[in-house]
């Protein structure tokens, strides 16, 4: 396998933190997510959990996120 497969397979637990108040909460739960993942990728990824929190979630936020 080359270089470029071996990074897009690897990943690394993560745990999405806010101080934001309904419906833009996350649960406190720990995700595998991508090492390559871009900050579209990351907004993506929490509108999917939120998503999955709440059937009537209509929306789709860009996130900003820190580190």
């Amino acid at each position: 396998m080359d270089m470029d497969g071996d990074v897009a397979e690897r990943r690394v637990q993560a745990r999405v933190i806010t101080k934001l108040k309904p419906p833009y909460k996350v649960p406190n739960t720990s995700i595998a997510i991508p090492v390559n993942v871009t900050r579209y990728g990351l907004s993506t990824i929490v509108n999917t959990i939120l998503k999955a929190g709440d059937d009537e979630w209509d929306r789709t936020a860009a996130f900003r996120f820190c580190n």
